[in-house]
């Protein structure tokens, strides 16, 4: 990931989705992106955030 110092007119949101669940202090998923400041969800969770209905 690199941080760019570009100015935008909206602050970007990042996200990430993965079944991986944060445990502890293990290196996984939500542990690195938790670290970077970027959110971590699962897929049912983006699937409601979006609106999805099967």
């Amino acid at each position: 990931m690199v941080n760019s110092s570009q100015q935008t007119l909206f602050k970007i949101k990042r996200i990430v989705v993965t079944e991986e669940k944060l445990r502890g202090n293990r290196e996984n998923i939500p542990f690195i992106s938790n670290e970077l400041a970027i959110e971590a969800i699962d897929i049912i969770t983006m699937f409601r955030a979006e609106g999805w209905k099967f």
